[in-house]
């Protein structure tokens, strides 16, 4: 079975396919969830400053309720 790759690396495929290429794989796919992690955070502290700026009152609530998620 021949396997073609669209790139000027010839033993591109052995690398990928081994144990170095494995761990930087994995090591991509951290990254990658890590980025959307703190992208959540940022955008769950900015929802809750909206709130607390437009509602006062639901200030309270934020603060109650926020170390249970």
């Amino acid at each position: 079975m021949l396997t073609y790759i669209l790139s000027k690396y010839k033993n591109e495929l052995r690398y990928v396919s081994r144990d170095p290429g494995d761990e930087f794989m994995k090591m991509m796919t951290f990254q990658g969830v890590h980025v959307i992690y703190v992208n959540a955070e940022n955008v769950t502290d900015n929802v809750k400053t909206l709130i607390s700026e437009c509602v006062p009152n639901m200030a309270y609530f934020i603060e109650e309720f926020s170390f249970d998620y």
